[in-house]
């Protein structure tokens, strides 16, 4: 059988063809497919790694709030925060020139590791007291959070009489469970062990 030039063409050509089908379908894709995931998990780390990054920056400028909250008033004993929440409240009412009408206590709750103490305080003056009352509740050094708050004129008539209706709260760290007797030795003289190794 004799191949004309022309028929020579056409098979190289087909020859060509089904091979570029072959190479794009086998090799081409696979590899394509390798790279886009390879992209996809290293954006997925890079993430990671600006997350890991924000956590630490987060961390040191957290640590030196959490250190101030304790040195300006976080409590371990529950009636300890109940007692300086109540004699703060009453100091703000005092120096704003709000008139106290109720302060009423919150049953304690627990959020997380910490106990939740609050009162619920219904006062009553201009509006100047009232904001200065409100600013110096959130401004406060201990950690105080107002958790809803209601301004109502007192009469009708547009005098500067307000009432103010709010819900304030404190925490104090939940004492941590007790070691069993001898723990906190084992783990001194492991401490220790390691030190002179």
């Amino acid at each position: 059988m004799i191949v004309s030039k022309r028929e020579k063409q056409i098979a190289i050509a087909t020859a060509a063809a089904v091979g570029l089908f072959v190479l794009i379908d086998f090799v081409w894709q696979p590899y394509s497919d390798a790279l886009d995931q390879i992209q996809t998990q290293t954006d997925a780390v890079n993430k990671q790694l600006q997350d890991a990054g924000a956590l630490f920056a987060n961390q040191h400028r957290l640590a030196k709030i959490w250190a101030d909250m304790q040195a300006h008033g976080l409590k371990t004993d529950e009636s300890q925060a109940d007692s300086q929440l109540q004699h703060a409240i009453l100091d703000w009412e005092q120096r704003s020139g709000v008139t106290q009408q109720t302060l009423k206590q919150d049953q304690a709750r627990k959020e997380g590791d910490f106990d939740v103490v609050g009162y619920r305080v219904t006062a009553d003056g201009s509006m100047r007291s009232i904001v200065q009352f409100v600013w110096a509740l959130e401004t406060a050094t201990m950690p105080i959070r107002v958790t809803d708050i209601r301004i109502t004129p007192e009469r009708e008539g547009g005098t500067d009489q307000l009432s103010v209706t709010l819900g304030v709260s404190t925490l104090c760290a939940s004492p941590t469970p007790a070691q069993p007797a001898g723990a906190g030795q084992k783990s001194s003289e492991a401490d220790a062990g390691d030190l002179t190794s």
